[in-house]
């Protein structure tokens, strides 16, 4: 895991895949965790290695369900800021961008919607990611998802 925080660190651009010792979800975990796109057990066939390197391709994670509902789980569940962590104002661009992150579109998909190219979007992404202060889209949507449940949370408390 060493090698791919180091491996992460450099060269941020990178799509990680991890062939890895088994289904264990630990291991899962810790691998996402630290940058990898997808993690594959050694034993898999030649469809899901097709199926993850184009979601990968696409700008998504693969791992089971059950791996992204834990890591998901733990993220909301370290303890909540007592106030969002958006503390930057997003522009009206950024809040078009941020809310098709969070319905899981790609960098394609996004700028297919709102008609600009998929460089921008990368440019709208990386300025989200700065924002909010993560460092994956994954903790983007889950960060937005936490800034939602809290203004909720203010609105009922009024």
């Amino acid at each position: 895991m060493e090698a791919l925080t180091t491996v992460r660190r450099s060269r941020q651009d990178l799509r990680l895949i991890v062939i890895g010792p088994g289904s264990d979800a630990e291991c899962m975990l810790r691998a996402i965790a630290g940058g990898a796109r997808a993690y594959l057990d050694p034993s898999c066939g030649q469809y899901e290695v097709k199926k993850a390197t184009e979601c990968v391709i696409e700008g998504y994670i693969w791992a089971t369900r059950r791996v992204l509902s834990i890591f998901i789980d733990r993220l909301l569940a370290q303890s909540l800021p007592t106030q969002s962590r958006i503390a930057m104002p997003l522009s009206p661009r950024e809040k078009q961008v941020l809310n098709l992150i969070t319905n899981g579109s790609s960098n394609r998909q996004i700028g297919e919607d709102l008609g600009i190219e998929e460089r921008t979007v990368k440019a709208y992404v990386s300025s989200l990611f700065r924002k909010v202060g993560v460092e994956n889209r994954v903790s983007l949507s889950v960060e937005t998802l936490r800034g939602s449940h809290l203004d909720k949370q203010r609105l009922r408390d009024s």
